[in-house]
């Protein structure tokens, strides 16, 4: 007889804030993907090879993943819808998130792109979950937006470099990435296998701007695919990480999900493991007010789940 917790509240809580600390690990991997595209981009690595590279590489280790734990027939099996599905979402991960921000990090610091990101993804995620109508049970999503824009908005005047061109592409990255959560629901949105299938449309598509974009030979392209920073890149911040998000984002056996809005502040992980990271290993300066930002997301995180959770 299968075991049933004499509290189901307490126990559908649990399962839900397991799911949390799932999505915010996938987040942080996504995070430290800074020092490999910093050593990508010094290597002569072009973005548009760097984006493609680090979807192929994704796409693999996610397939070797479901052979390795016997669900190797599913990657083939694929509905016209899940074919949309994945086509739609290969697209947005792959030229509309990945692209953007990487190209953002070519062109600026990394800690002023990624505070950017998630500030404009705390407000996307926070307008969606609302309908555009926040309410009292949603004051810990308004208080981590007006923080991720506290945040966003102090690095102007912190010397480093940051133009308008790295700030649109910053935006309009952290806009789809506050929208992922909701693209990521649905039937057609379950498991590893969709995860494979969009990195790999993400990668079919990316190879058009490396050929229309690049004027270099297939060998070229050849060596710099199997960089070292474009692996690590792809398996472990692209492939792995996104597997963790998926299983988090997936319902829990009590049918319940993770709510958008607190997803949508634990994609704050992805900057706070991004700027630990250039801090330590990329010898860039975090300023005081990247810092409160910081220490101020870590305490609403948590916050925000309980109040989250027990709003249900």
């Amino acid at each position: 007889m299968a075991y049933v917790p004499q509290n189901t509240d307490h126990f559908i809580a649990f399962e839900v804030w397991l799911k949390a600390a799932l999505f915010a690990l996938g987040a942080s991997i996504i995070g430290f993907v800074v020092y490999p595209t910093e050593l990508g981009l010094e290597q002569g690595i072009t973005t548009t090879v760097f984006v493609s590279g680090r979807l192929f590489w994704g796409a693999l280790f996610v397939a070797a993943f479901i052979v390795a734990t016997g669900n190797a027939a599913s990657l083939f099996k694929l509905s016209r819808k899940g074919m949309q599905f994945a086509a739609l979402r290969g697209l947005t991960v792959g030229l509309a998130t990945i692209l953007l921000y990487t190209y953002a990090l070519s062109w600026a610091d990394a800690t002023p792109t990624i505070i950017t990101v998630v500030g404009v993804a705390a407000i996307t995620g926070t307008m969606i979950e609302c309908r555009g109508k926040p309410d009292t049970s949603n004051i810990h999503v308004i208080i981590g937006t007006l923080a991720a824009l506290y945040g966003a908005l102090s690095v102007y005047d912190t010397g480093t470099q940051f133009d308008l061109w790295a700030f649109s592409f910053s935006a309009a990255s952290g806009f789809i990435y506050g929208m992922l959560p909701l693209i990521c629901r649905g039937d057609e949105a379950n498991g590893t296998t969709t995860v494979a299938q969009y990195l790999t449309f993400g990668f079919v598509f990316s190879l058009v701007p490396v050929w229309l974009w690049n004027d270099v030979d297939a060998a070229t392209l050849v060596q710099q695919f199997v960089a070292w920073p474009v692996i690590v890149s792809g398996c472990f911040c692209t492939g792995l990480a996104y597997v963790c998000i998926q299983y988090a984002l997936a319902p829990t056996s009590s049918g319940n999900n993770l709510s958008s809005s607190w997803a949508t502040i634990l994609y704050g992980m992805e900057p706070v493991c991004a700027m630990l990271t250039s801090a330590v290993m990329m010898n860039e300066i975090i300023p005081t007010k990247a810092t409160i930002f910081i220490i101020f997301y870590l305490i609403l995180s948590f916050t925000a789940g309980a109040v989250i959770t027990n709003s249900k």
